[in-house]
């Protein structure tokens, strides 16, 4: 009879104590997005037939995630992500660097930015300070579907004076995206606070991508295909329910 209810005894607690390892959150992380490398790249030279990536551009933006977790032991869990982000291009150092390799005074206005929206899961695992607070490191992997941006560039070419009318419309297509960051947590009965810092990468290959040429008569519409290596580094805040 003792070894019974000492059995009953262990179970009843082991799987108490396993529920509490399974603590499920829901939550919400916004910030910065922070474009580097050939994203960030305003070097108009690296645009060309034979070059690997074109230069974005890019401006810091802003990333958003709504994060599902589930713990499965102290340590270890899993994490899925639905991202959107986007950075708007910039328009100032685009005309500039686009008007020394075409010998024009250029004039550029975006309609649309950079952005990009998808699902990521995977791996995290938690180093404690304290039964609250803990130091996280997670890593993620998933597909996003990434738009180009969409602008007008005006002007004239500065030899002959003649007129620079161009628009370029927004293509999109899909990659495969990778992130790995770490940050801090800390867990309220109900809420969870974190703070994280996350390495994102992407390969987008453009194809077809369709823009307006209005300065030649009749009005002529080009294609081109390129490649735009994306990376950034985000920094969010994030605020989360625990079930």
């Amino acid at each position: 009879m003792k070894l019974r209810l000492l059995t009953l005894f262990i179970m009843i607690t082991a799987l108490s104590f396993g529920q509490s390892l399974r603590r499920t959150t829901l939550g919400l992380e916004p910030g910065a997005l922070i474009p580097l490398n050939d994203f960030a790249s305003a070097d108009a030279t690296l645009i060309s037939d034979t070059s690997e990536s074109y230069p974005g551009f890019a401006k810091t933006g802003m990333m958003i995630r709504l994060v599902f977790e589930h713990r499965l032991t102290h340590n270890f869990g899993v994490q899925a992500d639905f991202i959107y982000g986007y950075n708007n291009i910039d328009q100032e150092k685009m005309a500039v660097s686009l008007g020394q390799v075409s010998d024009a005074a250029l004039s550029i206005v975006a309609s649309r930015p950079w952005n990009y929206a998808g699902i990521l899961a995977g791996p995290f695992f938690k180093i404690p300070f304290t039964d609250d607070f803990s130091f996280m490191i997670r890593g993620k992997a998933g597909g996003v579907g990434v738009y180009s941006p969409e602008y007008k560039i005006t002007g004239h070419y500065n030899d002959d004076q003649s007129k620079i009318e161009y628009y370029q419309y927004v293509n999109k297509t899909f990659s495969f995206i990778w992130t790995a960051g770490a940050g801090f947590q800390y867990m309220l009965s109900k809420y969870s606070f974190s703070l994280y810092s996350d390495y994102l990468a992407l390969n987008a290959d453009f194809d077809n991508v369709t823009g307006q040429d209005w300065s030649v008569k009749p009005p002529a519409e080009t294609q081109i295909s390129f490649r735009q290596k994306i990376s950034a580094v985000s920094i969010t805040f994030g605020i989360s329910y625990i079930f």
